[in-house]
């Protein structure tokens, strides 16, 4: 299923004054008056679809309500949410680099090298404690469409003993 998002071609944490924007251009790049070429790939997209799509993403309840309906039925599919249906993966699997604080791993699907990587910062932003008190995280290889659930726990660094 296409979203609106896509319809329109802005992300999903769009501002209202991107999407406007994005509304005019979609306009006028279906309108058979006005095509021009486009350089991403045309999308089968009618009028009424992108209209459609302005009108329920320009309304802040409306989309809200459009993005709650979005992320349940990704929940269902295995995609975002609690990551259900994902492979799961230690973070313990993944090679650190210390000079880089970076962890990284091939991709299990397409062997990408460095397919899955990601720094502490991200981990500490996008992590979500889990009900055993450990984390995890939901990533995207960065060349194919597979997704794992990384998991981790926090470690205490201790502080010199000696002292």
């Amino acid at each position: 299923m296409v979203t609106h998002y896509e319809i329109l071609r802005v992300k999903f944490d769009a501002d209202l004054a991107d999407i406007k924007k994005a509304y005019r251009e979609r306009l006028l790049n279906v309108h058979p008056d006005k095509k021009n070429d486009e350089k991403k790939p045309a999308l089968n997209t009618s009028v009424n679809a992108i209209q459609e799509a302005y009108r329920i993403l320009i309304n802040r309840e409306l989309r809200n309500k459009y993005d709650h309906e979005i992320i349940e039925n990704q929940k269902t599919s295995g995609y975002v949410g609690s990551g259900d249906g994902l492979d799961e993966y230690s973070l313990d699997e993944f090679e650190f680099d210390p000079e880089k604080l970076q962890y990284s791993m091939s991709c299990p699907r397409c062997a990408a090298e460095d397919g899955f990587m990601f720094s502490e910062d991200n981990l500490e932003e996008h992590a979500q404690e889990t009900n055993n008190g450990n984390f995890q995280v939901l990533s995207q290889c960065s060349c194919c469409s597979l997704w794992l659930k990384i998991s981790f726990a926090l470690v205490e660094e201790k502080e010199n003993e000696n002292e």
